[in-house]
């Protein structure tokens, strides 16, 4: 997945999150390049699962801009 396309779901999903409760994102992702990525946004591991990273969407405000 390219990082547009990353962007672009990480925004179509906090415009959702307006209108239905979704709390958080969470993503598994496959090595640490693309834990870096996704931490350079707010994502934190999320604690003993491994390469599992979450975002808590109610304190991310809007994605910075790349």
């Amino acid at each position: 997945m390219t990082p547009q396309l990353k962007m672009d779901a990480f925004k179509r999903t906090l415009a959702v999150s307006l209108e239905i409760a979704i709390n958080a994102m969470v993503v598994d992702v496959i090595d640490e390049q693309v834990a870096g990525f996704y931490k350079q946004y707010g994502f934190q591991q999320l604690t003993g699962e491994g390469r599992r990273l979450f975002l808590p969407l109610k304190s991310s405000g809007n994605p910075p801009e790349k």
